[in-house]
């Protein structure tokens, strides 16, 4: 059992990229599920609460790992692996919530091959350009 803090302000696309970054890290080194303290005070009357909530959803799907996401001034609640919402409420007051949360090991082709798919497209795009590129010299 591991912790890691990742300061989490996800509003700026730096930091989306170094947060899943930071989580694919703690995935290669065995993280199981993810808890995720949050203080969105400040965003309470926005999106951003929300956002960020949907933001641990993408990643519980891309990283098969289950989220627990606590929110002083949001939307706290539980995700599992699949992505499926077990458990949330949004609350500017103190709430408890409890839920069973899976545990899993299992890597999925993203986690283990991160640029996979910009690879593949380029070599598409590559093979398609080429292709092009010769049937207008015949």
């Amino acid at each position: 059992f591991s912790i890691c803090k990742i300061k989490k302000n996800w509003s700026s696309k730096d930091q989306k990229n170094q947060l899943i970054k930071d989580v694919r890290k703690q995935v290669e080194n065995g993280a199981e599920a993810f808890f995720v303290l949050s203080n969105d005070g400040w965003f309470k009357d926005s999106y951003i609460s929300h956002y960020h909530f949907y933001i641990s959803r993408i990643m519980a799907i891309a990283f098969k790992r289950s989220f627990s996401i606590s929110n002083n001034c949001g939307t706290s609640g539980f995700i599992n692996s699949k992505g499926e919402f077990l458990k949330y409420k949004n609350s500017t007051t103190p709430l408890k919530l409890t839920q069973n949360i899976e545990f899993d090991k299992t890597q999925t082709f993203y986690a283990k091959f991160p640029f996979a798919f910009i690879i593949s497209l380029i070599v598409i795009i590559t093979i398609i350009l080429f292709l092009s590129i010769k049937s207008l010299k015949l």
